[in-house]
């Protein structure tokens, strides 16, 4: 969360530079989106494997790769199209490790 913040003010910054200082409102839902994560998370935490966080992580890390290509403008990966991945990959993580892998063993 913490490294998400410190991107979110540097791509705040840039994005202020160029549409101004109602940027800065985008803070207050953000933060009410961060602290209901943050309060879930207390409740998901207890249920996770470490191979869960880890696929949970992978998903995170690909998503701002491809955010990082649109800022470059180097290729315009549907990027809002993959946020539901954040959503799914604990889910199918379990799926996978419980139900799926000892069928292939």
């Amino acid at each position: 969360m913490i490294s998400k913040s410190v991107l979110d003010f540097f791509t705040a910054v840039i994005f202020a530079a160029d549409l101004g200082a109602v940027v800065s409102l985008t803070a207050i839902p953000q933060a009410v989106v961060f602290l209901a994560v943050f309060s879930a998370a207390g409740m998901i935490f207890p249920l996770c494997t470490p191979d869960m966080i880890n696929d949970f992580k992978a998903v995170g890390g690909f998503i701002m790769f491809t955010s990082g290509f649109r800022m470059l403008k180097l290729r315009m990966f549907p990027t809002a199209d993959m946020l539901p991945a954040m959503v799914l990959i604990m889910p199918c993580s379990w799926l996978w490790t419980n139900c799926l892998l000892p069928l292939l063993s």
